[in-house]
């Protein structure tokens, strides 16, 4: 759940409690100042009875969300998942993905590198951005990256490759690191 569902379970709870204090007021108490406030906004004042109308609405719809999110499945794991007979090994998809960047930056000709990767029926799939230097040769290096991370990925994560998409979106002879003046 994102930071705006959670600030919206924060005001629901609180406005149920406020209206659960109420209801518990009135019944063991006898205090029926909320109670004759509704009966008057639903019964006197047709603005009263909008908004006692929409506010009924705005909880049962934010109810009915709510609902549905407890019982709708999790997005699966982004994680390789390897069962031995000690147990289950789970290699997530963006240690994979920092692993991809590492080996990347080291191939001759790589200025800087942003990987994403996925899982498919027949491996993984990555996807790599790339700038590279204007002294290489761009599908030298390309191939280069995928024989590297084919066989790196297999040996370290035990997985298989396969497909190693590279896209270059820029040459440039600029340094990794920016200039210090």
């Amino acid at each position: 759940m994102g930071i705006l569902g959670r600030i919206v379970l924060l005001l629901y709870t609180l406005s149920l409690a406020v209206i659960s204090a109420l209801v518990l007021g009135m019944s063991a108490l006898g205090w029926l100042t909320p109670l004759d406030w509704v009966r008057t906004s639903l019964t006197a004042d047709p603005n009263g009875r909008w908004t006692v109308g929409i506010a009924s609405l705005v909880f049962f719809v934010v109810s009915i969300v709510f609902i549905i999110y407890t019982f709708t499945p999790r997005y699966p794991s982004r994680a390789l998942v390897h069962e031995t007979d000690l147990g289950e090994v789970h290699v997530t998809l963006e240690a994979i993905e920092n692993l991809v960047k590492k080996v990347t930056r080291q191939i001759r000709g790589i200025r800087s590198v942003k990987a994403r990767v996925a899982t498919t029926g027949g491996g993984l799939e990555i996807w790599l951005r790339t700038v590279m230097s204007p002294d290489v040769s761009v599908p030298a290096v390309s191939e280069e990256i995928r024989t590297t991370l084919k066989g790196y990925v297999k040996n370290v994560v035990g997985a298989e490759v396969a497909e190693v998409h590279v896209y270059v979106t820029d040459i440039s002879s600029e340094s990794r690191k920016g200039r210090v003046e």
